[in-house]
């Protein structure tokens, strides 16, 4: 670790800084609870308890082409196949995320 990564306290001692451990949780963190509320979201829509029918969701319009499954599979498909790259998309930034700012993992 360099000299930025640590914090000379009061007592002579020499620790690593907290913020930096605390930010990268906390985004890491925040980036899995996006993708748990999209997923939860999506699900509840799709059930038809979620958000109500006027407002377009990704679970409603998976929904909504269910009857059309036979003659236009891509009406159900096109929103889950987004959802699930809105999802991976998200877990690829959130490790980025945490590999970038958590000084544990820095490379000299």
């Amino acid at each position: 670790m360099n000299n930025s990564d640590h914090v000379f306290w009061g007592d002579g001692s020499n620790r690593s800084q907290p913020t930096a451990e605390l930010s990268a949780q906390a985004l890491n963190r925040s980036s899995e609870d996006e993708k748990r509320w999209l997923a939860f979201e999506s699900v509840l829509s799709n059930l038809g308890v979620g958000i109500p029918q006027p407002t377009p969701t990704w679970g409603n319009m998976i929904s909504d082409g269910r009857s059309f499954i036979d003659t236009a599979w891509w009406i159900s498909t096109m929103p889950g196949i987004a959802i699930f790259l809105l999802v991976l998309s998200l877990n690829f930034i959130g490790d980025w995320l945490r590999d970038r700012w958590d000084p544990k993992l820095r490379q000299l």
